[in-house]
């Protein structure tokens, strides 16, 4: 596990005050590392950091479960079914609603269509996932509901511009320049 391989979009030009918030996160982000290798965890640490970059994601979208539980379980429910490859059809099954309704409820409470809410957490876990090199393209494509590499790649490329192999060199780069 590699300490901190987060990536900024902008680290030149940072408004008000967000280069020192994501400065104050790098050195967050560094003592949870040397506090998880400290424990010696028995879950995968690659485990712990997606709950904490789940969690940091629904307070980032004000998902407050003590106002309203729904918007925590619809999100819960995409994450926890992107390897089935989960449609809006799954999600009213699940919901107990029509498709029609479930869309429009999802457009109220998660503030965007169904699609590009699943198209966003795809690309965010695609991220977190092509920062370790040892997690093989298959095994992403897999993780995150695709039938294959090629699918994958497609999607990525489409979504980000570059391939997921060139996200990752980019990545593996900016740890060696930025350790």
């Amino acid at each position: 596990m590699t300490t901190s391989s987060l990536t900024f979009s902008q680290p030149q030009s940072h408004r008000n005050g967000e280069h020192d918030l994501i400065q104050e996160f790098r050195e967050y982000t560094e003592n949870w590392v040397k506090r998880m290798r400290l424990l010696q965890p028995t879950n995968e640490p690659q485990a712990i950091a997606r709950e904490v970059v789940d969690e940091l994601f629904l307070h980032m979208f004000n998902f407050s479960p003590t106002l309203n539980p729904l918007p925590r379980q619809i999100h819960d429910f995409i994450v926890s079914n992107l390897r089935q490859g989960v449609t809006l059809r799954d999600l009213s099954k699940f919901l107990g609603y029509s498709e029609k309704y479930c869309s429009e409820l999802f457009q109220t409470h998660m503030g965007e269509p169904f699609s590009l809410y699943l198209k966003r957490v795809r690309i965010e876990k695609a991220k977190r996932l092509l920062e370790d090199d040892s997690i093989g393209l298959t095994s992403i494509a897999d993780a995150l509901g695709f039938g294959d590499q090629f699918a994958f790649s497609h999607f990525f490329k489409k979504a980000t511009g570059q391939s997921p192999r060139q996200f990752r060199t980019n990545v593996q780069h900016t740890l060696q320049v930025n350790p």
